[in-house]
């Protein structure tokens, strides 16, 4: 509900030639509050879809979770080419723009109706604790850091796979937008599919072992597919991005389960909350920022993997000290 209200307020929001500077503080304001919103529903996603489900199937259950965040990402796209191919520049930036809002809120209303009247048969046990985020960190503060660490490659290596190529490469190898917007669908679409796969092979042959596995592998990979991705040659850079996608795919199939599993107790959203919380907002959030300081300082376009073999060893650090 509250992504749905931030929505629309963003949608209705006076220009800056209204209001001047206060209509980019309100702007920030609102996508800061959609923002935490986002933060508060996924963990919980997270929890519930592991926490419902069969042990043999966890994997598979809780990569909806990670799954609709591609899908999501996909309408999103979908929405902005509609909206760049159905308005020039000057409508887009007068009132174009606002309609992507305005559709977004509908799809939070859709969601908080199936929310409100679907069965919820799983409550969770945090509810009845007084002050779960105090008993969180007074408790389970070791569980916090092992989940931390386990969650910050998808932090960093998300940025780094999914959207580095599809911003610095284009601004320094001048790639035409329309290849980076396909470039962009292809690999959403890839991990759609590809996370739910490698959910299945988690739940098959044990959530631990295929992520050691797929960390193992990257650590071995990354710089040679970063080079790929370097290669003044469209196709190449497709390939490496393709072989980075299942890769991640192959981490994130059991990651979200192993995350939920760390805390071996009945509460369970809030830490599991303040962990993804922190490691996204420190880290995700600081990615490209981080990626062009190297760039900056090295003059190495590929400088930004170096960044991403760290996220790897501390990720595959953290994996060792749990029990599956």
């Amino acid at each position: 509900l509250v992504m749905a209200i931030a929505c629309v307020l963003m949608a209705c929001l006076p220009s800056y030639a209204t209001v001047g500077p206060a209509a980019i503080v309100l702007f920030l304001l609102l996508r800061m509050l959609f923002g935490l919103s986002v933060g508060g529903e996924l963990p919980g996603a997270m929890v519930v879809l592991s926490e419902s489900a069969p042990d043999r199937h966890r994997c598979f259950y809780s990569s909806f979770a990670i799954a609709g965040i591609s899908l999501g990402l996909l309408l999103g796209s979908l929405v902005s080419l509609i909206v760049f191919h159905s308005f020039n520049t000057q409508q887009v930036l007068a009132y174009g723009w606002r309609l992507a809002y305005a559709f977004g809120a509908l799809v939070a209303l859709i969601a908080f109706v199936l929310r409100y009247y679907g069965e919820d048969q799983h409550v969770t046990i945090d509810k009845l604790v007084q002050s779960p985020i105090v008993d969180s960190f007074v408790k389970f503060k070791r569980d916090i850091v092992k989940a931390m660490s386990i969650q910050l490659l998808p932090a960093v290596g998300f940025q780094f796979v999914f959207i580095y190529p599809l911003s610095f490469l284009k601004q320094y190898r001048h790639w035409p937008s329309s290849w980076m917007a396909a470039l962009s669908v292809v690999l959403l679409t890839a991990f759609f599919f590809l996370v739910i796969f490698c959910s299945l092979l988690s739940d098959r042959f044990g959530r631990k072992r295929i992520a050691v596995i797929a960390l193992i592998l990257m650590l071995i990979l990354a710089y040679p597919l970063m080079e790929m991705m370097l290669v003044h040659n469209f196709v190449w850079m497709t390939v490496a991005c393709l072989v980075l996608c299942f890769l991640m795919s192959l981490y994130y199939g059991g990651v979200t389960a192993l995350t939920v599993g760390i805390f071996k107790t009945d509460l369970k959203y809030t830490p599991v909350a303040i962990a993804h919380s922190l490691v996204f907002s420190l880290f995700a959030g600081s990615s490209l920022l981080v990626f062009a300081s190297l760039i900056h300082m090295t003059g190495q376009l590929q400088s930004p993997v170096y960044y991403f073999i760290l996220a790897i060893i501390v990720s595959l650090v953290g994996l060792l000290t749990i029990r599956e």
